[in-house]
């Protein structure tokens, strides 16, 4: 069998580099489950002023399209000529408090766009996008969540993730025999290259059908990540 002529150690490093290297994604935090009350216009921006990455995939449970690297928002609303407004963005709160406020601004005017720009929009938390009027009074116009915690791919690409058990096939098999553990490009070896895969797929970079996801989870954890590569590489350089 064949076996790795680097110590597992630095055979890691190395592809950790080569991950990194292919991994040409957006990174940073996620602005997710945005909700926007109707009559509004939100964008996430950001700190270039540009729209922020847009991807689909998955943050703490909920599904569908994140924001990455969001550091200011764009609020335009229609309002009242000659009434002020005042925008307020509050963090894991509904009423202004010193540790939850992240922004006020006041404008005024028919027509109002609200560039507004915490001081830190990638802390972790449930936001709330607020606007005070005279006449309006006291409403909530949009509110998000932000977590570092996401996985996803570019908007158009598949969300990577193990796929669904294969069905049976008739012949009483649930179809081609799962690779040996460790062995997940199927060749018949426990080399780097499977290490590879593995970290590829914790990048978002690669998919593994559901015999694959099996064969890479070598510590049991029902779950796919670069501490499974790592044990790979371990035991290719021990020859198993």
């Amino acid at each position: 069998m064949k076996k790795l002529l680097i110590f597992p150690a630095a055979a890691l490093a190395l592809l950790l580099l080569l991950a990194a290297a292919f991994a040409e994604g957006p990174s940073g935090p996620a602005l997710f489950e945005l909700n926007v009350e109707e009559g509004y216009d939100l964008q996430a921006l950001g700190r270039d002023g540009a729209a922020a990455a847009a991807v689909q995939g998955e943050a703490e449970g909920w599904s569908g399209t994140l924001y990455i690297g969001a550091a200011r928002l764009k609020l335009s609303f229609s309002g009242l000529d000659g009434e002020e407004y005042v925008v307020l963005l509050l963090r894991d709160c509904t009423v202004p408090t010193q540790a939850g406020l992240c922004y006020a601004e006041q404008l005024s005017g028919p027509e109002l766009s609200f560039d507004v720009y915490p001081y830190d929009l990638g802390e972790a938390g449930s936001y709330g996008l607020y606007v005070s009027s005279e006449s309006g009074g006291y409403v909530r116009v949009a509110a998000f969540r932000v977590t570092a915690d996401w996985s996803g791919a570019e908007e158009g690409e598949d969300v990577p993730g193990p796929e669904a058990t294969p069905e049976p096939d008739g012949s009483g098999n649930a179809g081609e025999a799962a690779p040996a553990a460790g062995d997940v490009n199927g060749d018949g070896l426990l080399d780097e290259g499977d290490a590879l895969l593995v970290l590829r797929y914790a990048a978002g970079l690669e998919k593994l059908d559901a015999a694959q996801a099996a064969a890479a989870d070598l510590d049991g954890d029902g779950k796919v990540s670069i501490y499974d590569a790592s044990l790979i590489l371990q035991a290719a350089g021990r020859g198993q």
